[in-house]
Parts: C-alpha cells; sequence; structure tokens
C-alpha cells in the first residue's frame, strides 16, 4: 500500500478472538522481531523469512505450501519427480487433515502422525531426484523440516494462516474505500478502530454496541454481556429446539462468501435462486434453516423463518437470490467454528452408515430442500448450539493438489 505516493506496509496478528493491526514504513522484519522478542508461544506464519528470526516454535501455513506445490506441478507438468513429492505429501496431509476434522487440534489424536511424518522426511532424504524442480522442492522440505508439523505436538494451534487472511482481507476491503486518502497520522487511528471492529466480529460482539458501551475491554463486556443473557440464552435455546421438532426442517446451502455477505448483511434475509422459487414457497414461518457451508463441508447456522421478503437490496455478489426470506437467526457460527458433517457419524439417520451418507449427497446439491427424517434436523441444531457452547476451531478442506500429464 501507499500513503500519498510512500510506500508503506500493514502487518496483522490475530488468533481466534482478537485481531490487531500495525503500519510500518517498509516491510523490513526488524518491526515483528522486536515486537515478538519475548514471545513464547508457537508463531503461526506464511514462509517469510523475516519470521525466522524470532525465537518461538513456529508453524507454516500449510495451505501456502500446498498453493506452490500446485504451481510447481502447472509449471513442470511432465516432471514425474515434483508428482512424486505432492503424491506423497498429499497423502499424509490428507490423513493429518481426517484426524482434525473428526477430533479437532488436539495432540492427543494428532501426535500419531509423528511417525508417518518422520518416515516421508527420511523417504525424501534418502531419494535422489534427477529435475532441478523436484531437488528444489525438496530442499524447501528440508529447510523447513521444523516448523511445516508443529501443530501436531500442541492443542489448539491451525495448520494453516487462514484467520490471518481473513483479517487481512478486512484492511483490504476499507483500503478500498478509502482509496488512499488517509494520511500518516490518520492510518493508525484507522487501524485502531479496524482491530477493535474485527475483535468484536471474531468474539461475537456487535460493534456499535460495544461502542456505545463505554466499556474499553471487549472482554468484560463479552463476560457482562454473557451472564445478563445466561437466562435468556437458555430459553432461547428450549424455544428453538421446541420449534424444531413442531415445524418443518430445510436445507439452506452456502459458499463461504455467499455466507459471510449474508452475516455482513445484518442475518436477515436469506435468499435462493428463482428457480426454487416453487419450494420457497412451501416454507412457513416458524420453520428452521439449516445451513450448510459448501466446500468446508459444516453445518454453520440455524434460521428461524418469519415469513416472505420483498427486499431487493445488493446483499450477495454472485446472484440476486431473488426468493427471498426474513429470518431470524437462532445459530449463527464462522466458518472455522462450524459443524464438520464428519461429527454426525453415528448420531443421525443421515449418517448411520457410508451408504447412508452417500445417499444423502445428492440431496446437498440445491436448497431450499426439507428434511424428510426430523431426527436428522434435531441433531444437527443441537450440535449447533454446543458448538455455541464450546467453539471449538475446525480445519479448512485441504485445496486440491492438481496434476497435469
Amino acid at each position: 500500500m501507499s500513503i500519498r505516493g510512500k510506500p508503506g506496509c500493514v502487518w496483522v496478528f490475530t488468533n481466534l478472538s482478537e485481531v490487531a493491526y500495525f503500519y510500518t514504513n517498509t516491510r523490513e522484519g526488524e518491526f515483528v522481531r522486536e515486537l515478538l522478542r519475548e514471545y513464547r508461544g508457537v508463531l503461526v506464519s506464511d514462509f517469510y523469512t523475516a519470521y525466522e528470526a524470532i525465537e518461538c516454535p513456529q508453524q507454516r501455513c500449510l495451505l501456502h505450501l500446498i498453493r506452490d506445490l500446485n504451481k510447481d506441478i502447472l509449471d513442470h507438468p511432465y516432471d514425474e519427480d515434483v508428482k512424486q513429492i505432492v503424491r506423497r505429501f498429499a497423502v499424509l496431509l490428507r490423513a493429518i487433515v481426517e484426524t482434525v476434522d473428526r477430533h479437532g487440534l488436539k495432540r492427543h489424536f494428532l501426535h500419531k502422525h509423528r511417525l508417518p511424518v518422520e518416515r516421508f522426511f527420511r523417504w525424501l532424504r534418502e531419494t535422489a531426484f534427477e529435475s532441478e524442480a523436484a531437488n528444489s522442492c525438496k530442499a524447501r522440505f528440508e529447510k523447513n523440516r521444523h516448523s511445516l508439523f508443529t501443530f501436531l505436538d500442541h492443542d489448539g494451534i491451525p495448520w494453516n494462516n487462514n484467520n490471518a487472511e481473513h483479517a487481512i482481507k478486512a484492511f483490504a476491503a476499507l483500503r478500498d474505500v478509502v482509496r488512499g486518502s488517509w494520511t500518516a497520522k490518520s492510518i493508525d487511528a484507522y487501524l485502531v478502530l479496524l482491530s477493535v471492529c474485527q475483535t468484536c466480529k471474531y468474539t461475537g460482539v456487535d460493534f456499535l454496541d460495544f461502542l456505545r458501551s463505554g466499556e474499553k475491554d471487549i472482554r468484560a463486556f463479552v463476560e457482562a454481556k454473557r451472564r445478563s443473557r445466561k437466562t435468556l440464552e437458555y430459553t432461547s435455546i428450549t424455544r428453538a429446539e421446541t420449534l424444531g421438532l413442531e415445524g418443518l426442517y430445510w436445507l439452506d446451502l452456502f459458499t463461504e462468501k455467499t455466507w459471510m455477505e449474508f452475516r455482513d448483511a445484518g442475518e436477515r434475509i436469506t435468499g435462493f435462486r428463482y428457480r426454487m422459487r416453487n419450494n420457497v414457497a412451501r416454507i412457513r414461518q416458524g420453520d428452521i434453516l439449516l445451513c450448510y457451508l459448501t466446500g468446508a463441508m459444516r453445518w454453520v447456522g440455524a434460521l428461524e423463518v418469519v415469513g416472505r421478503s420483498n427486499d431487493r437490496s445488493p446483499i450477495w455478489t454472485e446472484s440476486e437470490f431473488p426468493a427471498r426470506l426474513e429470518v431470524k437467526p437462532l445459530v449463527v457460527l464462522a466458518p472455522e467454528h462450524g459443524v464438520p458433517m464428519s461429527a454426525l457419524a453415528g448420531k443421525a439417520p443421515l449418517y448411520r452408515s457410508v451408504a447412508s451418507f452417500k445417499k444423502f449427497k445428492g440431496f446437498l446439491r440445491g436448497s431450499p430442500k426439507r428434511f424428510t427424517n426430523r431426527r436428522n434436523g434435531d441433531v444437527i441444531l443441537r450440535m449447533l448450539y454446543a458448538a455455541v457452547r464450546t467453539p471449538v476451531s475446525q480445519s479448512p478442506p485441504i485445496e486440491p493438489l492438481v496434476e497435469s500429464g
């Protein structure tokens, strides 16, 4: 970015609940090394070399690595050595991510993958490759050997840098609005407000509510709000489950992008394609829409239908989705806190066996669709509320490792 023609850099630091933005005149690593000089937790980052000097356990973002491996294959479509390295790494990582999706980011379950990791690196060390691209790929793995799988030895450490990636998108959106009109002085104020805004978003707090409260500590504000709403929350959950048992459950499909657009628009209007208008007409007040995130394969929300909506505001960029309903959110989760489909295994009729789940996959190809077995909706709704009470960060799906030739 630039300020009045002078280059600058914005850094973002985040965990699962807090975000902080900083501005510096350059991208030199001295700033981040000084800022994290006494940090002793696990640092999750991309492959920027400045982080190497920080004396703490580190986890490199494996999604960045996957993208680079995809590029290597596309750039060298006939290089069998590169393909061999990528295939072995893909098999290794898929097994790990399956464990994460089933059990979460817990060392107790992840540590079993240490032996396959060591086997992979031993194979890599003992194999002689002919191509320059394969040897370059091998050298990269060996250089970062001790920071690629650190998350296997800790609880709650993600294997990717998606939290920071999402946070930097918020700054990019602000930058597009401001369009270079800020100054060296004003950008610090912008970043403070953005830090507060995004932290509120990550903790499920309304930004304007927090500003109006006069509170200066977001955690204290959240705790006070939680105490005051404890009884109300229990009543809301009980009422929602009763509504689910009496009304009908419907599937509402989202992508990660359309889900975030729905949330940004106030979580009051959901929409469907024009060709699904007849299905939409069958939905009644009090029915519950269960929101499923395609691609990520997670349940992320439950919406109580209020009624038809004539709203035509531009909520989504992908499509207008003109068949719209006014809804009241019962559960709204961030994608990383969603309930993975695999968590339903053995608990819901749709996932009693592999055969039953394969049959259910066709159900997920369009929405809205009614759940014919009410028990499926009951299980999903209760698991969504459990995710609200005890949020667990789930891993994102692995990007496909492409091959050519």
